[in-house]
């Protein structure tokens, strides 16, 4: 996980490569101290209150399996809906299969 500069609006980037996290093989405890980090970092030194207030996501799902990406993924989502509401302006998914996308709508059920 990483930033890589700023969009049109100077939102924040976060790139997301899920393969890497994946291998690591992080605990829920350590997967929620380092969104929380990244995420604390975000919110103290990259957004300006009434100009820049949010942060567009870039996730890398090549070479995961769906299946393998259910439970992190609500889990995730939980986590920034609960510490760090409306902060997210846009997520895009790159290298995504047919079935991650049918995974994937099945999870932005539970981000409504």
């Amino acid at each position: 996980m990483y930033f890589n500069g700023r969009d049109a609006k100077y939102r924040p980037i976060l790139i997301c490569d899920i393969a890497k996290i994946h291998a690591m093989k992080l605990s829920e405890e350590e997967l929620y101290m380092c969104l929380q980090y990244f995420f604390e970092f975000l919110y103290r030194n990259m957004l300006i209150n009434g100009q820049v207030e949010n942060v567009v996501g870039i996730i890398d799902v090549g070479g995961i399996s769906p299946l393998d990406l259910i439970k992190p993924m609500k889990m995730t989502i939980s986590f920034l809906q609960g510490n760090y509401k409306y902060k997210l302006h846009a997520i895009y998914i790159i290298q995504s299969t047919g079935m991650f996308q049918m995974a994937y709508s099945i999870a932005k059920q539970f981000m409504k």
